[in-house]
């Protein structure tokens, strides 16, 4: 089955702060999704930041839905060396649950 798709996403930096949005639409015989994101990253120095993403899924002819509220506070041991510790508020299909990540990030 063919599938149309259309993608926007839009970003920008303003000093310490990262902004971006994104929607996308999946279109086929059988069901149509839309999906959104949008973040907010804030540098409060150089060791410590913290992001605020919101994504939600809607999908027609189903019962696919999905939203997600994620805050995520980082923390910059090095240049290259950091972590992030991230919480997640999840409902889908009417079902609330928590999610919980750590992630260890090195760059190069």
């Amino acid at each position: 089955s063919e599938v149309d798709e259309m993608n926007l996403h839009v970003a920008t930096n303003m000093g310490k702060i990262f902004l971006a949005a994104e929607y996308t639409q999946l279109m086929n015989d059988t069901a149509d999704r839309d999906a959104y994101m949008l973040l907010a990253d804030y540098d409060f120095n150089d060791k410590w930041g913290a992001a605020l993403r919101i994504s939600q899924n809607e999908q027609t002819g189903t019962n696919g839905d999905y939203e997600k509220v994620t805050l995520a506070p980082n923390y910059s041991f090095t240049d290259s060396l950091g972590v992030i510790l991230e919480y997640s508020d999840v409902t889908d299909n009417n079902v609330d649950t928590d999610e919980y990540a750590v992630e260890l990030t090195y760059t190069f």
